[in-house]
């Protein structure tokens, strides 16, 4: 009987050393990942990367703002959409037509009535904003992959970008497709070198961490790349 009491306590006391032990380990990895996740945070040329991340941003806002607002309330008038489809808008809703041409994006019935010129200018315009659009994201995750590694080369490539939207924003408003050709290629030049440098971001992020995590590599030497 004793004996059998004797071996419920070791069991007892050997499972919670096990648990410790667990408990320890699960700690120490804790602290190595939050090491792992500061050593690349504190960088400091990380800032001028981010810094181009939020240009972007903002940017892609105002284009979309400056590009076609202003395009739109004076080529989608009040009188010139009262005067054609007023009557109509009426009969279906019960309510005058709403302001700016909503929800036509230049290619719907309102804008059959836009004269060709003004049709061409509108959706040159909405090229300029739906091609950032198409882009925005993706830029946005290739800067901030590549900063991870490489935040200098991210941060040059990234406000690169910027000046390409902006040319392309300014030739494309001025004149048509054709307008578009110097900006298109700083952008398609910058997305390039991301593109492979977040690749390369990638692999050595994988490597280095596991390196970190087996003990072969020390916080240093994210800070050394």
């Amino acid at each position: 009987m004793i004996e059998k009491h004797f071996k419920k306590n070791s069991a007892v006391i050997n499972t919670e050393q096990s648990d410790q032990k667990i408990q320890k380990t699960l700690f120490k990895q804790n602290q190595k990942s939050f090491s792992f996740i500061m050593a690349i945070s504190l960088d400091e040329n990380l800032a001028f990367a981010l810094s181009s991340i939020a240009g972007i941003a903002i940017q892609c806002i105002l284009v979309g703002f400056f590009a076609i607002g202003g395009k739109r309330g004076k080529m989608f008038s009040q009188e010139m959409l009262e005067e054609h489809f007023g009557e109509q808008h009426w009969h279906a809703f019960g309510e005058k037509v709403p302001k700016g041409g909503y929800p036509d994006m230049g290619c719907g019935r309102y804008a059959e009535k836009l004269s060709y010129k003004d049709w061409f200018n509108f959706n040159s315009a909405q090229r300029v904003h739906y091609n950032f659009l198409e882009q925005v994201a993706s830029i946005m995750v290739l800067i901030f992959i590549t900063a991870l590694i490489y935040p200098v080369l991210a941060g040059y490539l990234g406000w690169a970008y910027f000046v390409g939207r902006l040319v392309f924003a300014i030739g494309y408003l001025r004149l048509g497709p054709r307008g578009r050709i110097i900006g298109i290629t700083i952008i398609d030049l910058a997305m390039l070198g991301l593109f492979g440098a977040s690749i390369t971001a990638i692999y050595k992020l994988f490597n280095t961490s596991q390196d970190y995590f087996d003990g072969k590599a020390t916080t240093a030497t994210f800070l050394e790349q």
